[in-house]
């Protein structure tokens, strides 16, 4: 969230959406069913963890919650 509002920077929300479908898909065994292998979870969370913290410190700065 910080590098975020440090550099002016955030994630199209569409993106972050993305992340809870993944983990919808992810909690149901669909990539095991239907791709055969299980991503990483470990790097999942990491990425999908750095999108949503762009997002929300991209809304608080919007919002001006907090300023960079």
């Amino acid at each position: 969230m910080l590098l975020g509002i440090y550099f002016h920077t955030g994630i199209n929300n569409y993106v972050i959406e993305l992340s809870v479908a993944y983990k919808a898909l992810d909690n149901i065994g669909a990539f095991k069913r239907l791709l055969g292998f299980q991503p990483n979870t470990k790097i999942a969370v990491l990425a999908f963890g750095f999108f949503h913290d762009l997002g929300l410190g991209n809304k608080n700065s919007r919002l001006g919650i907090i300023t960079g």
